[in-house]
């Protein structure tokens, strides 16, 4: 009898667990696999050294339809593509030239309302910094929510597939298919060693069969949990396409955008007339914005992003706002008595020597009383008559003329000077911080409203002039003072 050498070579994919057999022989002769499970396991072994063999093409095209489902969306993101600040630029920049084509007295805001308008600056720069913050979180929000749209779209049928190409099902099943025969081949020989391999081959094929069903159910319930989750967050992503949802972060940022922009250029505005309002009254200029308007520079239109306009913007207004507060911190607040004789029906008023001992002088309130001659006092018509005044400033070269509207001061209730009704303080947002020196005209009613049966009285000679009280603040200048006791700037002695 001859002897054979015989050697059973398994494939990779069949795990090479059994060990060669070599039986003395004389001549070597290999035992081959059926001819239909060669081929399965040779394609399969085939396919794990060089996925690309069977893949490349498949690949390829997967990836090209991915990259035209991306294509598709590229509009979405535009939303996202332009800052707020950039978005305001040229609003801003349209601001500023209006308001300099003005004159100093024809700006949007009065620059007079220094104080005021530093406040209403500070809360709408408030509001932008939480709008930037704001508007930041949602093209995050937007542009993540983006990606696991486009992700959700794309890419369920690649992550399915995935889930299918499973290697340890197939890997299993063909362990099952042709270990049955290895064990017969084994059978064969009667030695103890190829019977025991023998069996070892059909347990391995009963365990790999039961493997094979076990990962099939798990393939279908990974499939059925995969299709869930995605329409599950294609329900969710699909929200981002409805009006007023809060997943539309595209909608949510325009409208941050626009509320944006509404109080940016309401600050930009009230700014450009508090920087001259700082300039005039307050002798205030930032020192790195000395030009017109005297505020941080604005984006530059070729790279809007490249500065950082509203940070210097917060920072203008806070040093704007340190500086008036400094000057508060030593002011004081009086009343100034003028005595003006009335000679005709209107009086110029020099008033520019009664405030050279003070800095930074503003006028908050006005009232005046006329007062009688002699003659005229037991008479209770004119005694008790209630006249008008009217002061505006004239204009002269080298005076103050002030900033803003055109200053005018009416005090409808003019009453005797000494009387038991006090006089009536006239105080009025076009009076604020107003420049009380400077040359000022003023016109006394000619009639005025008394008592009894005489409605109005005639002013004629027995008014002999009237006191003009102006409330004032400021800053005591102790320059003037020359060394002498602070009380000679008070006294004007």
């Amino acid at each position: 009898m001859k002897r054979y050498r015989r050697q059973v070579l398994l494939s990779a994919a069949a795990g090479s667990i059994l060990p060669q057999v070599l039986p003395e022989t004389a001549a070597a002769e290999q035992v081959a696999i059926s001819e239909p499970s060669a081929k399965v396991v040779e394609s399969f072994t085939t396919a794990i050294k060089d996925p690309t063999s069977i893949s490349s093409q498949h690949e390829q095209t997967q990836y090209s339809v991915l990259l035209n489902r991306l294509r598709e969306y590229n509009a979405w993101p535009k939303t996202f593509d332009t800052s707020l600040e950039a978005g305001v630029s040229h609003a801003l920049a349209k601001i500023a030239a209006e308001e300099q084509t003005g004159s100093p007295n024809k700006l949007t805001h009065n620059p007079r309302l220094v104080e005021p308008l530093l406040g209403e600056i500070s809360s709408l720069l408030d509001r932008c910094l939480s709008y930037r913050r704001e508007a930041a979180d949602l093209e995050i929000q937007g542009v993540a929510g983006g990606i696991a749209r486009i992700q959700a779209d794309a890419l369920a049928e690649t992550d399915k597939s995935i889930l299918e190409a499973t290697a340890a099902k197939y890997v299993a099943h063909l362990i099952a298919i042709n270990y049955p025969e290895v064990a017969k081949l084994f059978g064969e020989f009667g030695t103890p060693s190829n019977r025991a391999h023998s069996l070892e081959a059909s347990v391995q094929a009963k365990g790999n069969q039961r493997v094979a069903e076990v990962e099939g159910r798990r393939l279908g319930l990974a499939l059925g949990r995969l299709k869930f989750v995605y329409e599950l967050d294609r329900k969710r992503l699909s929200c981002q396409d409805v009006l007023g949802n809060a997943y539309n972060f595209g909608q949510r940022h325009c409208r941050v955008r626009k509320l944006f922009e509404s109080d940016i250029t309401a600050a930009y505005r009230r700014a450009i007339a508090a920087a001259l309002g700082l300039s005039q009254i307050f002798s205030y200029t930032d020192p790195q914005y000395t030009a017109f308007p005297w505020l941080p520079d604005l984006a530059s239109r070729s790279n809007p992003d490249a500065g950082d306009f509203l940070d210097d913007f917060v920072i203008w207004t806070r040093n704007a706002m340190r500086a008036v507060a400094l000057i508060g911190e030593n002011e004081v607040e009086y009343v100034e008595q003028i005595f003006c004789r009335m000679g005709a029906d209107s009086q110029e008023i020099q008033l520019g020597s009664y405030f050279d001992h003070i800095k930074y002088v503003r006028l908050r309130s006005v009232a005046a009383s006329y007062i009688l001659n002699k003659d005229a006092l037991s008479s209770p018509e004119k005694s008790q008559a209630t006249f008008r005044l009217v002061i505006t400033r004239k204009e002269e070269l080298g005076q103050p003329s002030g900033i803003g509207p055109q200053p005018i001061i009416f005090i409808p209730n003019v009453r005797v000077f000494g009387s038991q009704n006090q006089p009536e303080f006239v105080e009025a947002t076009s009076l604020y911080n107003m420049e009380p020196r400077g040359t000022w005209i003023a016109s006394l009613s000619g009639k005025g409203g008394t008592v009894g049966p005489v409605i109005f009285v005639e002013r004629k000679e027995w008014v002999e002039g009237f006191v003009l009280y102006m409330r004032v603040v400021g800053v005591i200048d102790t320059a003037q003072n020359k060394g002498g006791p602070l009380t000679n700037v008070l006294l004007r002695n």
